[in-house]
């Protein structure tokens, strides 16, 4: 998550700089929504970076995020 931040805010992480932002989608498949934007919001992240989230695609669309089916990665990428 701190690397999707630095990369959405063009900011440097660790010792790597960012020249460019490619927008930054954030996808778990462990950690509660509320968690992740409670995380998100602590850690300065504005509303450009974007999270896919199991729970909430689960909620919306009763499908599973599994990343190892091969069309649910067609789909990300």
């Amino acid at each position: 998550m701190g690397m999707a931040s630095a990369l959405n805010s063009k900011d440097s992480f660790g010792p790597w700089a960012v020249h460019d932002s490619p927008g930054v989608l954030y996808v778990d498949g462990e950690m509660p929504a509320e968690s992740i934007h409670q995380r998100m919001e602590g850690m300065g992240a504005d509303g450009m970076l974007l999270s896919l989230n199991h729970e909430v695609l689960h909620h919306k669309s009763d499908r599973m995020l599994n990343l190892a089916e091969p069309h649910t990665q067609k789909a990300l990428t």
